[in-house]
């Protein structure tokens, strides 16, 4: 595998991969062509210049309905320039069916599509001290909010008020935000948390380094990572990684696993559908240690060498009706 990219990038940890420089495509035969995002200029330019050719374009989440929606006079100009360069790829890979279907609403039905996920990287310690916490359910339920803190992307807005209506309802549930500030989302976040009355119910760490994010993950009894797009967000996996059950929206692109291998929660993008899951979640520790059993096994489904069998075999269709 060749990775086409700018500086800084590297390959630790993925075997028989080599990096090349940008300006060097075209200038090796390669079977096929996979590009990742569709707004982004560059990646655009680099399409043009390979048309004719083996090509699969994955979308990541970019043409779902939330992230159209944002800036959208800007975004539906940009699609307008674009769509008829995007019209001449015939394949997309996209992370689920929800996906899929944004693809084909805005590029027709005709486009072919494979899905395949990504995968997850164990950490040996922390999964091992994770391990060691299947009886951490007990009294009250332990949410945790842990990635970049884009209030509207990541749904922290309808996390914040769902958490509020459960608490309302005498749901027994603690929430922990963590990680990095974006734009003025750290006044933002603390403002509904004082206007929803949670600033004794609700931490708000900020950004917290390696150690710490992973501790936050093995201790916590859900994730809750609400993103109205995402191509799959990396705290996910990251949970799941360290066996911990996960309550996400369908937009994440993770939905569907989540709900194929009960490894949690699967809901939709309104506060009341948010304050039944954790009201359900909290209630209930049998379900908890149902969606412990079932994040192990999305665990071992989502290891990269399962994972890279479905790009192959992604690939391999395309190259049959190539040939």
């Amino acid at each position: 595998m060749t990775l086409f990219a700018g500086a800084g990038w590297n390959t630790e940890g993925l075997a028989g991969v080599r990096v090349e420089p940008l300006e060097h495509l075209g200038r090796l035969e390669l079977d096929v062509y996979h590009i990742f995002g569709i707004f982004i200029p560059r990646h655009l330019w680099i399409l043009r210049k390979i048309l004719g050719k083996a090509i699969v374009v994955s979308p990541l989440g970019q043409l779902m309905a939330y992230h159209l929606e944002r800036k959208a006079t800007r975004k539906s100009l940009y699609l307008r320039l674009v769509k008829p360069l995007l019209r001449r790829v015939e394949w997309f890979h996209v992370f689920s069916g929800r996906e899929e279907r944004s693809v084909k609403e805005h590029l027709g039905n005709n486009v072919l599509t494979f899905e395949a996920a990504l995968g997850v990287f164990p950490i040996p310690a922390v999964v091992a001290q994770a391990e060691q916490i299947v009886e951490n359910y007990n009294v009250g339920l332990d949410l945790l909010f842990l990635g970049r803190n884009d209030v509207y992307q990541k749904g922290i807005d309808v996390l914040l008020e769902g958490y509020a209506l459960a608490r309302k309802d005498g749901a027994n549930a603690r929430l922990t935000i963590a990680g990095q500030p974006w734009g003025d989302s750290e006044r933002y976040i603390r403002s509904l948390v004082e206007r929803y009355g949670l600033s004794d119910k609700v931490r708000v760490l900020g950004a917290v380094d390696e150690e710490m994010k992973w501790r936050l993950m093995a201790g916590a009894d859900y994730l809750a990572f609400l993103s109205r797009w995402d191509g799959p967000p990396r705290p996910v996996r990251e949970a799941i990684a360290v066996g911990t059950p996960v309550i996400v929206s369908a937009e994440t692109n993770m939905g569907g696993l989540v709900e194929e291998y009960e490894a949690g929660l699967q809901v939709q993008l309104t506060p009341e559908k948010v304050a039944n899951a954790i009201a359900r979640a909290s209630a209930n520790g049998g379900l908890w240690r149902r969606h412990r059993e079932g994040v192990i096994r999305l665990r071992e489904r989502l290891e990269w060498s399962r994972v890279a069998r479905d790009y192959i075999q992604g690939y391999e269709q395309v190259l049959a009706l190539n040939r």
